[in-house]
């Protein structure tokens, strides 16, 4: 019995790793502290073990080596220069660091392990695994009153039994083309309808700008596929799926005209409510003193010019003035840190009310004015990450933005050839297979990485959170294997059904 299950589990062990993903953020929530938790010790078990399991029992051990060699060497000289300038906190910034590293390091052991379809299809089914989860579990906990509010201030938005909102909505929006590609798939009309629905459902009353705006990328781009699809490849005998297209269509255009009963809208009124009135007051106070307005002409025909940062900032007494106006307004970290005057000229000297509330703007700025402080060596690597959280922290919230301080010139550029060479995969299959390519499946793991690269840079919370992260590892070896791995079409076993056109991606069973 032991035995057989131990087979079981050597045989699916995937699928559990992401069906337990929801599961682990439940356990977090409910066991967090300022220390860790139980979750984040499993994340760091997995991403510890797999690669010495790979090294242990892979045949292609010279390649592996390389790749995790070039991460390590990287990592050495990030914590070489911490020790050359001073650590604040060495254990902070090297767990953090291992934050970062998760993603290619996992994308990396994944491409080891889905070598065949039965794979791949099994990380498919994981995929499905946590998406329900993850619907039934906020369901319920919005139901009970047990969850937490994406917005907490405002009393809006689902989230559920999830500690960070930001990471939930991009977990949904990784896990909603691929459950939406089976949707299509299914042999069964109820689940082609219910399916996308539930989708919809979730993505909308999550109430975050990433899900509500992916709605639209999502739903519209299924429907343009579909129909591009058909056009290629009616004379092969593909049929149009006439009640998919429907749906996408009808739940891209619902997405717009239910936006006024949304979280979203509650959210955007209050916010353009706050800001309007902060701006009022700043604006009464910069017409007491006139800082932005330069003499007419002697004619008084043409309006008076406003008066540059820099022309505000050298007169005494204008300068002055803006100091007092805006004294209060700033955030008082970045002032004790910066001095009012570097912060103020950061903020282009007369700042507008939704720049003062812009929290990803002050953060962008704490980083800036580090960064400027920073050396040579240290830009090439990056600067210490306890530097940007002592005290409150100024964490940035966007990701790239954020590997570059962190881990300068040498981490970014690394980060971007890593993912420059999934898209160098992506086109040199286009050019060898281009219709064999074009398939629903495949479109759904390229827009799965586009939203997650794009959401990285306006969302964040995907490069540097495990538990969002392993979803992009995923992706991206799913990709290799449909890109390198997977049979070219023309010797591919043509399917005895000509409206099949993703015959190579197994459909569920009818059981499912």
């Amino acid at each position: 019995m032991l035995k057989n299950a131990l087979q079981f589990f050597r045989k699916y062990w995937l699928f559990f790793l992401i069906a337990a993903q929801p599961l682990l953020d439940i356990l977090a929530f409910w066991q967090q502290n300022s220390i860790g938790t139980a979750a984040g010790v499993l994340r760091l078990a997995v991403m510890v073990v797999l690669p010495v399991h790979i090294l242990i029992t892979s045949k292609h051990k010279k390649k592996f080596l390389i790749a995790m060699g070039v991460i390590a060497l990287f990592s050495v000289l990030h914590i070489l220069n911490g020790f050359r300038v001073g650590y604040i906190s060495l254990f902070q910034d090297v767990a953090y660091l291992l934050r970062v590293i998760q993603m290619p390091v996992l994308a990396i052991c994944f491409i080891h392990y889905i070598r065949d379809e039965k794979t791949r299809d099994i990380v498919n089914y994981g995929f499905l695994a946590s998406g329900t989860i993850i619907v039934v579990t906020t369901a319920i906990a919005h139901l009970t009153g047990t969850g937490v509010y994406t917005y907490v201030h405002y009393n809006v938005g689902w989230t559920g039994w999830i500690s960070n909102a930001n990471s939930q909505s991009i977990i949904i929006i990784s896990l909603a083309p691929i459950v939406l590609y089976y949707a299509v798939k299914s042999r069964r009309k109820l689940l082609t309808i219910a399916v996308p629905i539930v989708v919809f459902a979730t993505l909308i009353l999550n109430g975050t700008k990433a899900c509500y705006y992916s709605s639209f990328l999502i739903f519209g781009g299924f429907a343009v596929f579909l129909l591009l699809e058909y056009l290629i490849k009616r004379k092969d005998g593909k049929k149009l799926p006439v009640i998919a297209l429907c749906l996408f269509t009808v739940l891209l255009i619902l997405t717009k005209v239910v936006y006024p009963y949304t979280p979203r809208a509650q959210v955007d009124d209050s916010y353009e409510s706050s800001v309007t009135t902060t701006q009022e007051e700043v604006d009464k106070d910069l017409e007491k003193i006139h800082p932005n307005k330069k003499p007419s002409d002697s004619s008084g025909t043409q309006e008076p010019e406003p008066l540059t940062p820099e022309e505000i900032m050298a007169d005494p007494v204008l300068k002055q003035q803006v100091i007092e106006i805006y004294k209060d307004k700033l955030d008082k970290g970045l002032v004790e840190r910066f001095g009012i005057e570097k912060v103020l000229e950061e903020y282009g000297v007369t700042p507008a009310a939704y720049e003062l509330s812009d929290m990803r703007m002050k953060k962008l700025i704490y980083a800036h004015l580090l960064w400027e402080e920073s050396d040579f060596l240290t830009k090439l690597v990056g600067f210490e990450y306890t530097q940007i959280d002592t005290g409150e922290s100024y964490d940035l919230e966007n990701d790239w933005p954020a590997i570059y301080y962190y881990y300068g010139y040498i981490g970014l550029a690394l980060y971007i050839l890593f993912i420059a060479y999934f898209a160098f995969l992506i086109i040199k299959r286009l050019i060898k297979d281009w219709k064999g390519s074009l398939n629903l499946y495949n479109f759904a793991l390229l827009i799965t990485l586009g939203l997650q690269l794009g959401l990285a840079q306006y969302s964040g919370a995907i490069l540097r959170r495990p538990n969002v992260s392993i979803y992009l590892s995923l992706i991206l070896a799913l990709i290799y294997y449909q890109t390198v791995r997977a049979p070219l079409s023309k010797k591919r076993k043509k399917d005895s059904s000509p409206d099949s056109v993703d015959a190579d991606i197994p459909e569920l069973p009818e059981e499912h």
